[in-house]
């Protein structure tokens, strides 16, 4: 791959690896795949979250927008920076291209999960650049855990100890590995425009941007994605990132990730066969949006025997405390595979009569795919389920297979997760719901 052009005379190494595949002996390197990671941060920023997400990110960083944007770009880029340690001998065919001055001044290095490693790494380089370093809760600290948390679990970090930037040196390679850490991260700050420093990092802010950083770094290591650009021939990070901006309006795109706009409609057309509220519902319908109004996000508890409502009462109140907080979507987390095969054709018939210009429906357990509404035969290109007033029956459309997680709990959920989903005709909500893989022993 040769160097990325820079303005020190050496260049930037691009010999360290971030993806790998053995079967077909491609080699990523890893500051690519950084570079990926913030391109997709950025361009989910613009598509997915809301405004007041956006409000909520930019007033904990103490920054406006338009510089908040950039900050959650460059820390998405630096969550995979603890991979340039130890974390490269752990594949032989990729350490061997590693270029002989790295593989000399690794000195006591020990291997760490590599998220970890970016966390300690990050405190030193952060500090280094202008990040207020002075306890637990200083931006140097709380980014370096929203780089190290990528993974579900953010670091605790002792910034006098393992944190340290001794300790980081002697458990993180020598000298040329701490400077190349350095280069690479000033490298995804330049190209991500980062340059304002945030002299806060509130907590509300750090969990929306891990999120953020996550949902990126899942999207950018989807193997389609890295792979044709492994057998390219030599070019820079800045022209790398020119690309990366654009395929990554592309990854989001087919990611199926979407806010959902349903069209306000009256009691009676949103939930077919109900004539009227009752009292418990039109209670919710008629104090609800002055408290929501006033008070923003809140907790509704509806208590109440079977039969009386409450999954209504659950969906409108959904729709009220999301116009009232500038958010979409809602979740049904419930305790059995049964409740949530039922909730998710409470759904099916509550989207089909809001009849959107597309809807994001997935049912989430590990064995949806025995469920007959939402089979896994689905996933197969040129069936696909056509929600209408009838029977489902398959429509011939193409459709790529895409990345599809599965959960361990139960629930439906619209206008969240990887799922398809495409444009309504007249009268007809098409559904591509996303389904885990059946048993391997089905043929």
């Amino acid at each position: 791959m040769g160097v990325v052009e820079e303005s020190r005379i050496e260049g930037l190494s691009l010999c360290l690896w971030g993806k790998y595949c053995a079967r077909h002996g491609l080699i990523y390197p890893v500051l690519f795949h950084m570079l990926d990671t913030a391109a997709v941060a950025g361009e989910l920023w613009d598509r997915l979250l809301t405004g007041a997400q956006r409000a909520a990110i930019a007033g904990g960083l103490g920054m406006s927008e338009a510089q908040a944007r950039c900050v959650v770009m460059f820390v998405a880029g630096l969550h995979d920076l603890g991979k340039v340690s130890r974390f490269q001998a752990c594949e032989p065919v990729a350490w061997a291209r590693v270029s002989d001055a790295l593989r000399a001044d690794t000195g006591r290095w020990r291997l760490m999960r590599h998220e970890r490693a970016s966390a300690h790494a990050l405190v030193g380089i952060l500090a280094e650049m202008g990040y207020e370093l002075s306890d637990d809760a200083s931006p140097a600290v709380r980014m370096a855990q929203i780089a190290g948390g990528h993974h579900g679990r953010f670091p605790q970090l002792d910034v006098h100890g393992a944190a340290s930037p001794r300790r980081v040196q002697a458990d993180l390679g020598g000298r040329l590995w701490q400077k190349i850490r350095f280069r690479y991260t000033a490298q995804v700050r330049h190209l991500t425009g980062a340059e304002a420093t945030p002299k806060q990092v509130s907590v509300t802010a750090a969990v929306l941007m891990t999120g953020l950083v996550m949902t990126a770094d899942r999207l950018a290591s989807q193997r389609k994605v890295w792979a044709p650009r492994a057998d390219m021939p030599a070019y820079g990070a800045a022209e790398h990132f020119a690309w990366a901006r654009w395929k990554s309006r592309e990854v989001v795109e087919e990611s199926r990730l979407a806010r959902i706009d349903l069209p306000e409609l009256p009691f009676c057309a949103a939930h077919p066969g109900l004539r009227t509220p009752n009292p418990l519902q039109a209670s919710v319908l008629d104090r609800l949006p002055e408290l929501a109004g006033a008070r923003g996000a809140g907790i509704l508890l509806v208590t109440d025997g079977t039969g009386a409502g409450k999954t209504v009462t659950a969906l409108e109140a959904a729709r009220i405390l999301n116009d009232a907080c500038g958010t979409r979507g809602l979740c049904f987390l419930l305790p059995t595979t049964a409740t949530a095969d039922a909730a998710y054709d409470t759904l099916c018939g509550y989207l089909r009569a809001h009849r959107p210009t597309a809807a994001v429906l997935t049912l989430a357990h590990n064995h949806s795919w025995l469920n007959a509404a939402y089979t896994d035969e689905m996933l197969a290109p040129g069936d696909v389920l056509v929600c209408t007033g009838d029977e489902p029956h398959t429509d011939d459309e193409d459709e790529d297979d895409g990345c599809r997680p599965a959960g361990n709990g139960g629930g439906a959920v619209p206008g969240g997760g990887s799922s398809r989903t495409a444009g309504c005709a007249a009268g007809t909500v098409r559904f591509w719901p996303s389904s885990p893989s059946p048993p391997s022993t089905r043929p």
